[in-house]
């Protein structure tokens, strides 16, 4: 959620270079018209699944990132 709400707001990200600007642009996924937006709680995906690894310099990284669909959520919604 921080993530995105960056992306959407204050864009600190890309002005460290973290992410490259123009992939941002490119992407059909962004949706200028949320630029300034601040959902309610700081809630823009309620559900995500990443897997993170973290090589041997202690560096972390993400493999994958679900935020879409999570494998296995609706096992976990089911559930409740």
């Amino acid at each position: 959620n921080m993530f995105i709400d960056d992306l959407y707001n204050d864009q600190r990200i890309l002005e460290a270079g973290v992410v490259p600007k123009s992939l941002l642009e490119a992407s059909k996924n962004f949706l200028p018209e949320c630029k300034g937006v601040k959902p309610k709680n700081g809630v823009w995906a309620h559900i995500c699944g990443s897997d993170l690894v973290r090589d041997h310099h202690g560096t972390v990284y993400v493999l994958e990132d679900n935020l879409r669909v999570p494998s296995g959520v609706s096992y976990m919604l089911e559930n409740r």
